[in-house]
């Protein structure tokens, strides 16, 4: 029974931390990747 409650208090505690965690380096290695891109179009354009 203890194993259980550890196992949930584990899931509600770390579990949204790891998911924003997860999506935080998603958007990171995106915006990174999607950055030269986009630098890479807009040379030569007027600002």
């Amino acid at each position: 029974m203890l194993g259980v409650v550890i196992i949930i208090l584990v899931l509600i505690l770390l579990g949204p931390i790891a998911v924003m965690a997860g999506g935080a380096a998603w958007a990171a290695l995106i915006g990174w990747a999607v950055g030269d891109d986009a630098d890479q179009r807009a040379e030569g354009q007027p600002a």
